[in-house]
């Protein structure tokens, strides 16, 4: 008969914690994060400002396991058909419990819970819980157990303490409030051509602007021109005009980006640079500010992808969810 491990704290706690399954040393104390990775927890759980018994803590599976791939299919980012049954398992220890905020510690429990996996990208961004989980707002981070020693191409990953302790500091700030408030953002795509160049004019009369390209089949898909935090515009380009009005589309752009007057900024910069000079003969003049290089002058020992960036300094949703959810409503 296997031996289980309960869940820890009381239940009325304002913040859940969901790991994956109990060590030897948890089996023999009967307590959920009790062993070297429980330690981890603790002591992130005191640089966000946290008290572990206010704290109800549990696992996606309750009982010592030999391989997560009888649960958890990594290669798919999916639960197979017993940890299905595990998802359902702990749906219904939560379903009584008020608190509106949990925290995924790992891929399993971030997969039970949302459906989704890929902690290094969607840790540190509040979604959406599945209708298992009647919707709360779920935190995924990475699992503590991951800064106990060092995997291939990882680097040392005490680091990685830095950003459990940072995602439970956004867990203590969301489990105040039910819903999920993301920072106010306004995105213009323009619905014509006439509006796609008066886009492009308005732009062009600031003077400091956030620049960001995406490429289709190594062409400019699009454009995005950020010019305040809360205001962007988005210009399509590949195959979303005639070539003349795309020719005059590109002129106005490199009117903005080779305006010496206007500081641009961007994050790995230099690609969009060497992009838009080689594919479309547009070169960027005057000062640039590089988000990336920014960041590893502070934090060189950091993660410093734009989606690890937008997890620690912004409160908006992963924007490759964004995509999707807009792209599937325009299918509708």
């Amino acid at each position: 008969m296997r031996c289980e491990v309960g869940p820890a704290g009381p239940r009325d706690a304002k913040i859940i914690l969901v790991g994956e399954a109990p060590s030897t040393v948890e089996i023999q104390q009967g307590i959920p994060f009790v062993g070297p990775a429980g330690e981890k927890l603790n002591s992130c759980l005191h640089q966000a400002g946290l008290i572990r018994a206010h704290c109800y803590i549990t696992n996606l599976i309750p009982y010592q396991i030999d391989n997560i791939k009888t649960y958890y299919n990594s290669s798919r980012g999916a639960l197979t058909t017993e940890g299905l049954k595990q998802r359902d398992r702990l749906a219904e220890e939560l379903a009584s419990l008020p608190a509106n905020v949990v925290v995924a510690l790992g891929n399993p429990a971030a997969c039970a819970l949302t459906g989704k996996a890929s902690i290094n990208e969607r840790r540190g961004y509040i979604v959406a819980a599945t209708e298992h989980f009647n919707n709360r707002k779920v935190l995924p981070t990475i699992h503590p157990a991951s800064v106990l020693y060092a995997s291939k191409g990882r680097g040392n990953p005490y680091f990685g303490m830095y950003y459990i302790a940072h995602d439970l500091k956004k867990a203590a700030i969301e489990c105040e409030f039910p819903h999920i408030l993301y920072d106010g953002q306004v995105i213009k795509i323009p619905a014509s051509f006439e509006e796609a160049l008066a886009f492009l004019k308005e732009i062009k009369t600031h003077k400091r602007v956030a620049v960001d390209i995406e490429t289709i089949e190594f062409e400019v898909a699009c454009i995005g021109f950020a010019v305040s935090r809360d205001l962007a515009y988005v210009i399509p380009l590949h195959k979303a005009w005639t070539e003349d009005q795309e020719h005059i589309i590109w002129l106005a752009v490199e009117g903005i980006l080779a305006d010496e007057s206007i500081t641009k900024i961007g994050h790995n910069f230099i690609y969009d640079r060497i992009v838009l000079l080689r594919k479309n003969h547009v070169q960027v003049c005057g000062i640039t500010e590089d988000t990336m290089l920014a960041h590893s002058v502070v934090y060189p020992d950091f993660r410093k992808s734009l989606a690890f960036l937008a997890s620690i300094y912004t409160n908006l949703p992963y924007w490759k969810d964004m995509a999707k959810f807009k792209a599937s409503k325009e299918e509708e």
